[in-house]
């Protein structure tokens, strides 16, 4: 998607779901458009892949710096 351009949700009920802030939007749409800029999309669908690849740790220690990753994210929250 290009920066912009306009997005619709035309199943949404408003009632059901509130109005999101539209600085919000902004923001991840420029976070978004910055990381597609550098390339960065396909490192994080990596990543992503790794991790719903992996539900359990390799006995010889090979997923090491996947547990690092993980533990460092939740360390970070």
């Amino acid at each position: 998607m290009r920066s912009g351009e306009y997005v619709e949700f035309p199943n949404l009920k408003p009632s059901e779901y509130p109005f999101v802030s539209k600085r919000l939007i902004g923001i991840h749409a420029a976070i978004a458009e910055v990381l597609h800029m550098i390339g960065a999309g396909e490192h994080i669908d990596k990543i992503l892949e790794d991790w719903q690849r992996i539900h359990y740790l390799d006995e010889e220690g090979a997923d090491i710096e996947l547990l690092n990753a993980r533990l460092s994210l939740v360390m970070a929250s």
